[in-house]
């Protein structure tokens, strides 16, 4: 089965230059980010920790949070 994605492709440019508020939401939000990882009883020895990011974006802001956690 063939995936048309022209239209998801095309809409790169505009979506980052629509997408603004979403991007200031999230760096609003890095103090609790940071806070909340520190709280992670998590150790270089601990078992796999997995982290999912299930936004559905192609655009600027898809990656922007976990850039953070990571």
């Amino acid at each position: 089965m063939a995936t048309n994605t022209g239209t998801t492709l095309g809409m790169s440019k505009n979506y980052n230059e629509n997408s603004s508020k979403q991007l200031a939401v999230i760096n609003s939000m890095k103090p609790y980010i940071y806070l909340d990882i520190d709280h992670l009883n998590i150790s270089p020895t601990s078992s796999r920790f997995i982290i999912a990011d299930f936004g559905s974006s192609h655009g600027h802001n898809s990656i922007q949070a976990i850039k953070i956690i990571i």
